[in-house]
């Protein structure tokens, strides 16, 4: 075999008397197959050596002789010799991500990566095996793909288990021969929640501001016109609940106007363009009081892309003997996988 892609040496050596009359003065080849081209040449006392190097198409057969010449219009011809064009296969693919033994992968369509190469640069072809003792509709059945480029994402979600594992491996294949299969790495879909502000106040998505500005007594103010609401999404990978939100003080110091009055209220709505988002009917869509502790506020908040967020409203009346100045409250929002 030869270093370059798909090639191998002939060499044939030839005996001449030493003579000026008889010296070996130029040789040729004969072929069946791919294309052989003179490489060198080497003499030692009274013999000549003659290499040439054939290129063709892996495992195609070639029938090769050559043929020597000397000064006085003598030949000398090989007989044939059989020789099968060589191949080499793809080195074993290196996995990259996800790394062997990941407990916190949170990406429910996860990347998967590696590198691999070929030791004569012909075009590779890489097989990807997804396994699963998860029970899991995107892998009721192995995953096997076949890709010409070294990553992968699947089109479907996998699904989060924490005592679960998602196992993988790699083979490497150019048109000819195939590389071994890789060591079987494996991994965990971790669940986690993980809600934030759409409209989040400025370098957080976990805090945000409600700003009515100024307002005047005996009146009612809400997100609903104007002021925005909060729009929140849960970028986890599991069903999330609100399941509770708190008020830490009233906004008004008047008598009667207290957390669990209706002069500070809350509700759930759908957010424009993410219809279906979490269970209507678990929720608490109506006017609310906003106490010091408000359960069971949003049900089921999906997480895909398409209807993964929520609208928190809220309305405030201003009571008729509210003193003037700067009036707030916090709110926290506690939120828990849905079981």
């Amino acid at each position: 075999n030869n270093t370059n892609a798909h090639s191998f040496d002939v060499t044939a050596g030839v005996y001449h008397s030493g003579t000026a009359s008889q010296e070996v003065n130029g040789t040729s080849i004969s072929y069946t197959n791919g294309s052989c081209s003179y490489t060198s040449n080497s003499s030692s006392g009274n013999y000549f050596n003659v290499t040439y190097t054939c290129s063709g198409t892996p495992y195609y057969f070639n029938n090769v002789s050559i043929t020597f010449y000397d000064t006085s219009g003598n030949n000398r011809t090989t007989a044939f010799s059989g020789n099968i064009y060589p191949n080499q296969a793809p080195a074993i693919p290196t996995l990259i991500v996800p790394t062997n033994g990941n407990t916190t992968i949170h990406d429910i369509q996860p990347f998967f990566n590696w590198s691999g190469s070929d030791p004569e640069n012909d075009p590779i072809n890489y097989t990807i095996n997804i396994s699963s003792n998860v029970v899991c509709p995107a892998l009721a059945t192995d995953i096997i793909n076949t890709t010409n480029v070294s990553n992968y994402t699947n089109n479907e979600d996998f699904c989060p288990n924490a005592n679960d594992l998602y196992f993988w491996k790699v083979k490497a294949c150019d048109a000819w021969d195939c590389s071994a299969w890789t060591s079987l790495w494996n991994f965990t879909l971790e669940p986690y929640v993980d809600i934030v502000f759409i409209n989040a106040s400025s370098g957080s998505t976990s805090n945000r501001t409600l700003n009515f500005g100024t307002v005047y007594t005996g009146n009612l103010y809400d997100t609903t016109n104007g002021t925005d609401p909060f729009r929140i999404r849960n970028n986890g990978n599991v069903l999330a609940d609100l399941v509770n939100l708190t008020a830490s003080s009233s906004l008004w110091s008047s008598s009667g106007c207290g957390l669990g009055t209706n002069y500070m209220q809350f509700r759930i709505a759908n957010a424009t363009g993410e219809p279906n988002s979490f269970n209507w009917t678990g929720s608490t869509i109506n006017w609310t009081n906003l106490s010091s502790s408000n359960g069971g506020v949003i049900d089921n908040l999906n997480y895909s892309n398409a209807n993964d967020e929520a609208i928190i409203d809220f309305n405030i009346t201003v009571p008729n003997s509210e003193p003037s100045g700067q009036k707030s409250s916090t709110i926290w929002l506690s939120w828990e996988e849905t079981p």
